[in-house]
């Protein structure tokens, strides 16, 4: 219970934020401080004092410039190509490793998963499966073989990314 007590009253010493002041208020302060004596009158600035000034007012205008720019962001994905006629035939070993004909564990769904996988990519071991998954949902003969839709842990299980359940 103090915990939340000392939490509450570190939250009220807080700063606030400074105000943000217009062209016009800032002008007004300075012709202030420049009658009060405060600041000299930019009228009676020897020439160093004046660069100096024109510099730290350029400078500041990049930095504000910075600040300001709009946020260029680029995301650049390129999707998994599909196998295609042109590429080199799987051997007969890898293909039975890939489609999971030595192992008598594999469901059905897993077998459909498998065999759309090689169908499609080829050797799919590099190919991420949410990109599967997503060349799945738009395939009309997968869909229709694997009668419903699995979900994101059958792919896994299927394409030995997860652990399969013991029956």
């Amino acid at each position: 219970m103090a915990r939340k007590a000392d939490r509450r009253s570190s939250r009220k010493r807080r700063q606030a934020r400074p105000h943000e002041y217009s062209d016009a208020e800032r002008a007004t302060a300075f012709a202030r401080a420049v009658a009060d004596g405060d600041l000299p009158d930019p009228a009676v600035l020897t020439s160093e004092q004046l660069k100096e000034r024109e510099e730290l007012q350029k400078a500041r205008k990049r930095y504000d410039d910075y600040l300001n720019a709009p946020q260029r962001v680029i995301i650049v994905s390129a999707p998994a190509k599909p196998a295609s006629a042109a590429q080199t035939e799987l051997s007969e070993d890898l293909k039975k490793k890939l489609l999971g004909e030595d192992d008598p564990t594999l469901t059905r769904i897993h077998r459909e998963i498998r065999r759309f996988a090689v169908r499609k990519f080829g050797d799919w071991r590099s190919v991420s499966t949410t990109t599967i998954m997503n060349a799945a949902r738009e395939d009309e003969e997968f869909r229709r073989s694997a009668r419903g839709f699995p979900g994101l842990s059958t792919f896994e299980r299927a394409l030995d990314r997860r652990r399969r359940r013991q029956a």
